[in-house]
């Protein structure tokens, strides 16, 4: 009986068989050294490690900024917002809506010649719809405006700080009251410009407001216009 003849697999250094894989008698793997293939070896495990370290760190961002987002939520209305917003409502009157704008205006306050000064922590973020900010130069943080809504009439201001503003008078948070009377006058500047009132007006981007207390014809209402400074610009994005 003629046996068959098999072909017969010799092993070496330079060629191997993998179980199961069929090779086709023409493919023949290079022929590299057995350190080559060692260094190949290893260079692949290192990829293959750095790939699986690159997503347990991008997963690893990921969780902590979850966790800084829960951790930090975004500023809320204050108290005083909340029953401004609902009084408004109850009027049928429209209501600002926080995070709808973000505008800067410079302004200053006279009363009987003397600037007011807004720069003090009572005064600072009493409402998150229109408000002064602290800071480290404290001409910025007493004159700049911060209006983070549209439609935020200049009342709204003064009435967070518990004051009043009106078209004759300022009431201020002792109770003082400031009214046209006895040759004395409340005047209001847009821009430079006299304006009958400033209660409901809603600045613009880098307005600069004066209100003044003082004689009817007061001789230095010119330099308390100048004086109005120009921090705004620096907020304004």
């Amino acid at each position: 009986m003629k046996q068959s003849k098999r072909s017969e697999l010799k092993i070496s250094a330079w060629d191997f068989t993998i179980p199961g894989f069929v090779v086709h008698p023409a493919f023949h793997l290079p022929k590299y050294s057995l350190a080559t293939y060692l260094f190949i070896i290893i260079i692949a495990g290192f990829l293959i490690n750095q790939t699986l370290l690159m997503k347990v760190n991008s997963n690893a961002v990921n969780q902590k900024s979850q966790v800084e987002l829960t951790a930090s939520p975004p500023p809320s209305l204050s108290a005083f917002d909340q029953n401004i917003i609902a009084k408004l409502k109850n009027e049928g009157k429209p209501y600002p809506i926080l995070g709808t704008a973000h505008n800067h205006a410079d302004m200053k306050v006279f009363m009987n010649g003397q600037p007011f000064n807004f720069a003090k922590p009572e005064y600072y973020m009493k409402s998150r719809l229109l408000h002064v900010d602290n800071n480290q130069n404290l001409e910025d943080a007493g004159s700049v405006l911060h209006m983070h809504a549209k439609d935020v009439p200049m009342w709204l201001f003064f009435e967070s700080l518990g004051m009043k503003l009106g078209k004759d008078s300022l009431t201020l948070a002792d109770g003082q009251i400031l009214r046209n009377e006895n040759g004395n006058t409340l005047k209001f500047f847009l821009n430079g410009k006299k304006v009958g009132e400033l209660e409901n007006y809603v600045f613009q981007p880098l307005d600069k407001l004066l209100i003044s207390f003082g004689p009817e014809n007061d001789p230095d209402i010119q330099k308390q216009t100048d004086s109005v400074p120009n921090f705004a610009k620096g907020h304004q994005k």
